[in-house]
């Protein structure tokens, strides 16, 4: 492994544990046995860095997201899946992560891209499922795509239960019977192959 990528994986598991703020440049150095100049030959600062760990986590969930594409039998079920596998990845962080998070602008810019990606992935799926007759007809699937989103926005306080309720509030009747098979499914299964690690 290439020493930009040790330096981005042992930062992400700082950050991941301890919050932003709280880990210095020198922490970093000090838990790969390597001198605060050697990162800096790799990130001209803490804030390239923050950028780095957030693209290679964010890379991760997405290649976990279009895995979990071809094991979908169903735009609901997919829909399922991404929730789960984006509470997995928010609750990898702690809470103090978040916080330190917003004081950095390019990270946070990176991440409202990946919004964007994300609402037109649910929006097309949202599309999928009315057309299979699983989600309500003439229903505004971009301001509901948008809206499906925010409940992430809580970040580590997800709970997956919101998707299941919400999904419930669009669903046909045919939607609400498929929904409760997943929900037995993927409530009281054990779903660690299918989710973000």
């Amino acid at each position: 492994m290439e020493m930009k990528d040790r330096i981005i994986n042992t930062a992400s598991t700082l950050y991941a544990r301890y919050g932003i703020k709280g880990i210095s440049m020198d922490q970093v150095a000090k838990s790969l046995n390597i001198s605060k100049r050697t990162i800096y030959e790799n990130f001209e600062s803490k804030e390239e860095l923050v950028l780095e760990v957030v693209k290679t986590s964010a890379e991760h969930l997405m290649k976990t997201i279009n895995g979990v594409e071809k094991q979908s039998r169903s735009p609901l079920e997919h829909l399922i899946l991404v929730s789960l596998n984006i509470s997995n990845f928010l609750h990898a962080f702690c809470p103090a992560f978040y916080k330190n998070i917003v004081n950095y602008d390019d990270a946070c810019k990176y991440l409202e891209s990946k919004k964007v990606h994300f609402s037109e992935k649910c929006r097309t799926l949202f599309e999928e499922g009315k057309k299979s007759g699983v989600f309500l007809p003439d229903q505004n699937y971009d301001v509901i795509s948008s809206i499906f989103l925010i409940q992430f926005e809580n970040n580590y306080n997800y709970q997956p239960a919101l998707t299941f309720t919400f999904l419930r509030g669009i669903c046909t009747e045919k939607g609400i019977a498929e929904l409760q098979q997943y929900s037995d499914i993927y409530h009281v299964a054990n779903i660690n192959q299918k989710i973000y690690s």
